[in-house]
């Protein structure tokens, strides 16, 4: 049972997550995006991207490290919806990407 549960546990925790707050506000704003990464060796660089429709608005990138969670603060002055995108790539080419959507009115 005990081993259940863990397996339980590790499936529920993915390599990489991505919280934007507040998910709805008002402009001009203040968006706080805070992605937690699981440490392994292949992870090269993190990107906190945001887009709207097919246009990229801004970009954090950093190079990963020991590191498990990054912070990015964001003063925003655009409204509409918007979706903010961790995205995560490795030394073998492979990449996991994470969607979470945002309003500012």
């Amino acid at each position: 049972m005990a081993l259940l549960l863990a397996l339980l546990l590790l499936a529920a925790d993915p390599d990489l997550t991505l919280t934007v707050r507040p998910q709805v506000s008002f402009a001009p704003t203040s968006l706080v995006l805070t992605t937690r990464v699981q440490p392994d060796p292949r992870n090269r660089i993190l990107c906190c991207v945001a887009v709207a429709g097919e246009f990229e608005l801004r970009r954090s990138c950093f190079p990963t490290s020991d590191a498990v969670t990054y912070r990015v603060d964001w003063l925003w002055y655009e409204t509409g919806t918007f979706e903010a995108v961790a995205l995560l790539l490795r030394n073998d080419g492979s990449r996991r990407e994470v969607r979470v959507p945002f309003e500012v009115r």
